[in-house]
């Protein structure tokens, strides 16, 4: 049984910033050796998603704010800008070294694979489909093909038979014409 993949990150803004702001908090106390990634990917777990998430809906945030005119830095919120700034300093300050183990890279690669998979999945089954009837058209389209030329092969066996028998009939028919003015030749000797 093929298994859904739920799309997406349910959890709320208040919920998001907590879950980062923990994985922040654990990356940097174990040198970024507490990282995990889940096969298939969880959205609203793996740290990779859930940074992902902030910065979009932080971007979405922005987008929203400008489109009513407003200025960004009075309406964006608190909570977002300090986590987003406190993220950012232990970044520059070096206490976010990532170093990915081969593990790590082998999971991440796996997730990456199974969640572009499952999201193409559909599509994919659908070419199959396609390609399906396809080849059922192409199979039916050389078998009349096929059909066709044996049946030309035979016509064109039969046209040269008619042009024998043609061919033979005039030898007859002239044959016939000779031996009538024979006849008439002889007919007016007498």
């Amino acid at each position: 049984m093929k298994q859904e993949i739920k799309r997406g990150c349910t959890l709320n803004d208040a919920e998001l910033l907590e879950r980062v702001h923990d994985w922040v908090s654990r990356l940097c106390i174990s040198g970024g050796n507490e990282w995990v990634l889940s096969v298939p990917v969880d959205f609203n777990h793996d740290p990779d998603y859930l940074i992902s998430e902030l910065c979009n809906r932080y971007a979405a945030k922005q987008e929203e704010y400008a489109s009513k005119g407003m200025p960004d830095k009075e309406n964006e919120p608190v909570e977002l800008q300090e986590r987003a700034k406190e993220y950012a300093e232990r970044v520059c300050n070096g206490s976010f070294p990532i170093e990915y183990t081969r593990e790590q890279v082998v999971k991440h690669t796996a997730n990456d694979f199974i969640a572009g998979f499952n999201f193409r999945q559909p599509e994919i089954e659908s070419l199959q489909n396609q390609s399906k009837v396809l080849s059922a058209i192409k199979n039916g389209l050389e078998k009349s093909l096929s059909e066709s030329l044996s049946r030309i092969k035979e016509l064109e066996a039969d046209n040269e038979i008619l042009k024998m028998e043609n061919s033979h009939s005039k030898l007859v028919v002239d044959e016939a014409k000779r031996e009538i003015d024979r006849l008439k030749w002889l007919k007016g000797l007498d």
